[in-house]
């Protein structure tokens, strides 16, 4: 019996394509939560620890273990600007960004399955949805309060 609510065919979809995209990860020898950094890092360049919690929906506290271990792999620097001692800024090394770049691939094969099942308009379709729920959910308090 097929899901048929909002909220779990949302959280089904989630799941699964991160399955996918977490194993594929896994072959590059990234964990869970390490891919979503590298490309948000790979598409805005460098950011502090807030944007970047913020821009992949982590916790600010896990996104700092997780730079952690990304900083002992060399895959990020961090580092401070002349005359901001207080924020610290996050980079992509160059094994970084290799890494970054060679998600493509993973994230390509992980969307394959939905690429084949639709048509291109079809597909155009559901990414425009995705992007109105996106916005949507994004302009409310995760409980319902604006």
């Amino acid at each position: 019996m097929a899901p048929d609510s909002l909220h779990e065919l949302l959280m089904r979809a989630q799941t699964l394509m991160h399955r996918r995209v977490t194993a594929g990860a896994s072959e590059l020898g990234l964990t869970p939560g390490q891919p979503k950094v590298l490309e948000f890092l790979a598409r805005h360049g460098e950011a502090d620890q807030a944007t970047i919690a913020a821009g992949c929906l982590i916790e600010r506290a896990t996104t700092g273990a997780l730079l952690d271990r990304m900083e002992k792999q060399g895959l990020i620097s961090r580092g401070r600007h002349e005359g901001n001692k207080r924020s610290v800024f996050v980079t992509l090394t160059p094994a970084g960004a290799r890494a970054a770049a060679d998600l493509g691939p993973v994230f390509a094969r992980a969307e394959q399955p939905v690429a084949d099942a639709l048509t291109a308009a079809e597909l155009q379709e559901l990414k425009r949805l995705l992007a109105a729920t996106c916005t949507a959910l994004e302009t409310t308090d995760p409980v319902g309060k604006e």
